[in-house]
């Protein structure tokens, strides 16, 4: 599970930078926020910086930068101090999963329903956001963006509000605890006054009631805990992507003690006291004996043999519509869906109704034994040969060694020739050279592209793009669909020598994740006159010492540590590779290998 954590701050260093070291001895993923705080008290590991966004602005940020990479997103306020280690909150975290929204329990300055004493985790109605996590699947319901005010008052509840509607549900976890000292760091009456224009106009004036269910008290803020009687069983073969639809149909089904059968699937080892069994070919008779219905959240990862092998079985079978056109006739041998409530209703008709539950299963095993057994080899052999043809293909597929990324935006075409011209001579040719015009596409670039005739050689082009963003999102977005096992960002009107390539691949090795090379680094012509370029050595890897073509690094770990960052703006090339240097060892390339012109 990928846990991204982020520390929020304003003009608190010492207190965002013990809170960061501390959580960084359990968590890979740790990154601080500072919110427009004045130079002199800029913590010392901050990651990232933006004016002063408040609360609602952290949160945004922190969701689009690591919403989509993460599995959850947990902020901390700078001012929360630790009452475990760093790993037993992280272990509480991944042991809690699925949910919406998680905190730990809160001492000192929290509302009355943070408090309680006891020792385990609580499903509840609201949340407190000083420690709040959310998960991806939530993050993905509300887009990516809260609602209300600058100063975030009540977007907690709203998060919480949006979690139990989407039946993903909110933790109180008792396991761990933070304490949050007194003081709020920002004006109570304007908080207070923006949630109250706010959510009274989306939500009517009662909102905290109808819209929030709020109560001060530990006991009134407990969500139904579903008491799983030994009545009837439920297996899914296949939730792939749909965790989180999954998850909504048990919890609407209260009298479901469930023996879950998955496969392929990233799945808890419980969910609400549901027990999660792992689904295989070879136990699928065993465990099928005992269940009542089969849910198929999403067939992706199913084969037609495993199908026609549940059918067989004589369980009856809701499936979505898309996928059970060649299986399902709905209402004769099982049910089909649309959306997740209506699976809702179709397996409770199938629990509640003995009668129907038996005609699906007789029809369901006569339809499989009408498919003789030479029809459904032949379904599975050429199945079996469409996969080897597959596997074919992407075998015969060059795979480069280097993915050499170029942004470039209305450039003369003439420094972009330039550009390719240098790649050409290189003296390996184990690359592709990606060329991506930022926000639009440029004709005479992409036909200049096709005239070299190179497969070797690609130009593509984002949708949009931002001013002051100096290649960035292109960089970030080329890392992420290039092919090779290293990456280098080569500018189009900068200039590598022909041995960069083999130099540089040769001082990586399985210790080492990324090569720094020496740079001439030429400066505007006019202020440089007649002045020597600077040479950087880029050693230590640092903001401010280091150029983006001295670099060649591994994909896979560039990606790891969030790709390149969208947020330094110019500065972006020393805040990635100072970051990576963070995590990673680096091998020191004592040749001018890049110019930068």
């Amino acid at each position: 599970m990928k846990i991204a954590v982020v520390v929020i701050h304003h003009n608190q260093p010492d207190k965002a930078d013990s809170l960061f070291e501390k959580l960084s001895e359990g968590f890979d993923d740790v990154f601080l926020f500072d919110s427009g705080s004045e130079p002199e008290l800029m913590p010392i590991h901050v990651t990232h910086t933006f004016d002063n966004i408040y609360w609602t602005g952290l949160w945004d940020k922190a969701m689009a930068l690591f919403g989509k990479t993460h599995d959850v997103v947990w902020v901390l306020g700078a001012d929360i101090e630790l009452r475990k280690s760093a790993d037993e909150y992280k272990t509480a975290i991944e042991t809690a999963m699925p949910f919406g929204c998680w905190s730990p329990m809160v001492q000192g300055r929290a509302h009355d329903f943070m408090r309680d004493a006891k020792d385990e985790k609580f499903r509840v109605k609201n949340l407190e956001g000083m420690a709040l996590a959310v998960s991806k699947s939530l993050i993905d319901k509300i887009g990516g963006k809260l609602i209300g005010g600058t100063n975030g008052y009540g977007q907690d509840f709203w998060l919480c509000h949006i979690s139990r509607k989407s039946g993903l549900g909110n933790i109180l976890d008792g396991r761990v605890r933070v304490y949050h000292p007194p003081g709020t760091g920002y004006d109570d009456n304007e908080a207070h006054d923006q949630m109250e224009q706010f959510f009274s106009e989306k939500f009517g004036k009662d909102f905290r009631q109808t819209v929030f269910e709020y109560s001060s008290s530990f006991d009134d803020n407990l969500w139904k805990i579903s008491v799983m009687a030994e009545k009837k069983r439920v297996v899914t073969l296949d939730v792939h992507g749909n965790v989180g639809e999954f998850v909504f149909v048990m919890s609407q089904l209260d009298d479901v003690q469930g023996v879950v059968l998955t496969k392929r699937s990233k799945m808890p080892s419980r969910i609400g006291g549901v027990e999660i069994k792992e689904w295989t070919c070879e136990n699928y008779y065993k465990e099928m004996l005992s269940v009542d219905a089969a849910l198929f959240a999403n067939v992706e990862g199913l084969t037609e043999e495993d199908i026609f092998s549940v059918m067989a079985s004589g369980i009856p079978i809701i499936m979505r519509v898309e996928y059970a056109k060649p299986f399902i006739e709905h209402e004769v041998d099982g049910f089909v869906y649309q959306h997740s409530s209506w699976a809702v209703g179709w397996i409770k008709k199938i629990l509640a109704d003995e009668e129907l539950a038996s005609k699906l299963k007789t029809a369901a095993k006569n339809k499989v034994d009408k498919l003789n057994q030479p029809v459904i080899e032949k379904v599975i052999a050429e199945a079996q040969v469409e996969a080897q043809v597959e596997a074919q293909v992407a075998e015969s597929e060059v795979i480069p060694k280097v993915s050499v990324i170029t942004p470039t935006f209305h450039r003369d075409i003439a420094i972009v020739n330039r550009c390719i011209g240098v790649m050409q001579a290189q003296t390996v040719g184990d690359w592709e050279h990606i060329i991506c015009s930022d926000g639009e596409k440029e004709p005479k670039i992409a036909d200049l592209v096709a005239s070299y005739g190179d497969s070797r050689l690609k130009y593509c082009y984002t949708e949009s793009r931002q001013e002051g963003d100096y290649g960035n999102n292109v960089r970030n977005e080329m890392l992420k669909k290039a092919k090779g096992e290293y990456v280098v960002f080569l500018d189009d009107d900068n200039l590598i020598m022909p041995e960069y390539l083999e130099v540089m691949e040769d001082a990586i090795n399985k210790d080492v994740h990324f090569a720094v090379c020496r740079c001439l680094h030429f400066g505007p012509l006019q202020p440089m006159w007649g002045k020597p370029p600077v040479q950087l050595t880029g050693i230590p890897p640092k903001l401010y010492h280091i150029d983006t073509l001295q670099v060649m690094a591994r994909r896979e770990s560039l990606l790891d540590i969030g790709g390149w960052d969208l947020e330094a703006g110019y500065f972006a090339d020393g805040v990635t590779f100072e970051k990576l240097a963070e995590k990673y060892k680096y091998a020191e390339v004592k040749q001018t290998l890049a110019i930068h012109l």
